[in-house]
């Protein structure tokens, strides 16, 4: 990993001292914050992926679509990475829970009556790679001269068994960004 300098922070603080008052001293607290990051970039993407209602009879496996994502029910988002050094390479891991019937989906975490039974979500970089939870991709993305990058996400609910079940499907997990 190399180490790229960002720039530098500068605080400058300007203190008023009261005139006129001989003898008289005050003093004060004062806090000072900040963040040291190998980057600047700032990450973009929704905070909720609605996948709407679906029939269960039409939910794919991971696996259906030769390698691709399924088609049925897919739901794109972008995620974008601005003001980010041009030049700078990065990877992307979704981070989760992996469904115990499909590791290469999240869990479906909806518990209770009525929760979807042998259903997960996949995510999908771009609908042609599979990105399986908690597993890091050797495949880099690079920001481009205006220090920005856009790759779209497909996030798919698929079946785990022979007969899912009607319900709830609720996923929770986190996107990574990995600097280079």
């Amino acid at each position: 990993m190399k180490l790229i300098k960002s720039g530098k922070i500068i605080l400058a603080l300007v203190l008023s001292l009261p005139t006129g008052y001989a003898g008289a001293a005050q003093t004060t607290s004062v806090s000072i914050r900040g963040h040291v990051s190998q980057t600047n970039c700032r990450l973009t993407i929704p905070a909720t992926v609605n996948l709407g209602a679906l029939l269960r009879e039409r939910l794919p496996a991971t696996g259906d679509g030769g390698g691709s994502a399924p088609h049925y029910g897919v739901q794109m988002v972008d995620v974008s990475l601005d003001q980010c050094q041009a030049g700078q390479q990065y990877s992307l891991t979704v981070m989760g829970t992996p469904n115990s019937h499909d590791p290469g989906a999240l869990a479906n975490t909806s518990t209770g009556s009525e929760a979807a039974e042998y259903v997960a979500v996949s995510v999908w970089d771009g609908l042609s790679r599979l990105l399986s939870p908690n597993v890091t991709r050797s495949r880099t993305y690079m920001i481009d001269a205006a220090g920005h990058s856009t790759i779209q996400l497909g996030f798919v609910a698929v079946k785990t068994g022979a007969a899912p079940t009607n319900g709830v499907v609720s996923s929770t997990g986190q996107i990574r960004i990995d600097y280079l």
